[in-house]
């Protein structure tokens, strides 16, 4: 069971990180929904027959997506690594100084990096609907925005998550000792 389980320690930084993912949906959602309606107006010349930024999106967005997970557990692997080797942190960045607030910096830090490589390509479909107002750059960037709200953090999958690390945590300091 994770040492910051109670709600009074998690839920601001929880609310920190759910005010990060909203921002992220938010500034994504709104960009589409601006270009689309200025593409729906008629505000742009009639795109190319070929849809080269609509097909680059979507080769852009299937590499994105899939760094947006493994990068991520790259992070964790490495941070978890150093916790257990004790070499974890920084002197200027003030962390709670038990496992479990270095895990709750590190998911923070895991959660931005894999939410902000799903974000990019939102915008960059959102444009691409804006030249070339093909439908496939529109269902790419609900997609990309669909795995984005799956990623939203709350207070109970945070704690799940930290148990979690916590396990594997003891179970490397195992073996290397």
């Amino acid at each position: 069971m994770s040492q910051i389980g109670s709600e009074n320690q998690i839920g601001p930084r929880v609310r920190s990180m759910q005010i990060i993912v909203i921002a992220m949906l938010i500034g994504g959602a709104l960009a589409l929904i601006i270009l689309a309606s200025m593409r729906v107006q008629g505000a742009v010349l009639p795109g190319d027959a070929v849809p080269f930024l609509t097909y680059f999106g979507l080769g852009f967005a299937v590499f994105t997506a899939v760094l947006s997970f493994v990068l991520p557990g790259v992070i964790i692997a490495g941070a978890r690594s150093k916790i257990a080797k004790g070499t974890f942190g920084d002197s200027r960045v003030v962390v709670l100084p038990d496992d479990s607030g270095k895990l709750l910096m590190v998911y923070t830090s895991a959660l931005i990096v894999g939410a902000a490589f799903l974000e990019g390509p939102t915008f960059y479909f959102a444009i691409a609907y804006y030249l070339e107002g093909q439908i496939l750059s529109l269902i790419g960037a609900g997609l990309l925005l669909g795995a984005l709200a799956i990623r939203f953090p709350t207070a109970a999958r945070v704690t799940a998550w930290i148990d979690r690390q916590l396990g594997l945590l003891e179970r490397e300091r195992q073996e290397n000792s």
